[in-house]
């Protein structure tokens, strides 16, 4: 928050929206493809390319964690998060993983927000300076797991409006996007895009610990922009002022 202009932008915000249109078809398959071919759990998987389960539970804190059920049947929390409590379904680090055996390097939780992992641009205190406030509001109808892809039923017209707010565009959601999520060296070289919201672009690989191949192929993109733009959100103090004036 900052002032980059006349008086009455002092204490406003900078907003950036973007409509994401989401393949949910499409990433399903892919998830399914690599859990068989790699003979690993097809919600591993999801949670090896996102960071997070698809109950929200993050990996880091899931993983390793004793279960207070069979074994077999993995840790409760993963389903439920709510069993890990606030603090740490929110509060972790990737540094003690940083060759990304857990969370993967180009996990789309830690290619948006590295946390304190190593990076060429300072590590942790300069993360923190591209922190994002940001929230996701769905659009279109949810495609069930246990039906096909029916246009005339479930439009594939589907995703997320995603809106975030920053002090700097440049600085923020610019870098957020460029140097982090699309850079396939970020934070490590060979580390990958973003699988779920990056550029991908031809001979793009990721490396999903506990696959049988060291790198997994990303043959196409899950997201895409279909709408958006560039806004500032006035102060209350601003809103005032040009009450006043007019």
């Amino acid at each position: 928050v900052r002032r980059s202009g006349p008086a009455w932008t002092d204490n406003g915000s900078y907003l950036v929206l973007r409509r994401l249109r989401q393949d949910v078809a499409g990433f399903r398959a892919f998830v399914d493809r690599i859990a068989a071919d790699e003979g690993l759990d097809r919600d591993v998987v999801g949670a090896k390319l996102f960071g997070r389960y698809p109950s929200g539970a993050p990996l880091e804190r899931v993983h390793g964690m004793p279960s207070s059920v069979d074994p077999a049947a993995g840790d409760p929390s993963r389903h439920d998060p709510s069993l890990l409590g606030a603090q740490r379904r929110l509060a972790f680090e990737f540094a003690a993983d940083p060759d990304g055996r857990i969370v993967p390097l180009a996990a789309h939780i830690r290619k948006a927000y590295p946390r304190d992992t190593p990076t060429a641009f300072g590590g942790e205190a300069d993360t923190q300076t591209h922190r994002l406030l940001r929230r996701g509001i769905p659009f279109g109808r949810s495609l069930p797991r246990d039906l096909p892809d029916d246009a005339a039923t479930f439009p594939d017209d589907r995703g997320l409006v995603f809106a975030c707010y920053q002090s700097s565009i440049a600085r923020q959601f610019e870098w957020v996007q460029e140097r982090f999520v699309n850079d396939p060296d970020f934070p490590r070289r060979g580390a990958g895009p973003d699988p779920v919201v990056g550029m991908v672009e031809s001979g793009a690989t990721i490396s999903v610990p506990g696959a049988r191949r060291e790198h997994i192929d990303l043959v196409q993109r899950f997201v895409t922009t279909t709408g958006g733009g560039y806004f500032f959100t006035p102060s209350r103090s601003a809103l005032r002022i040009l009450a006043t004036e007019a």
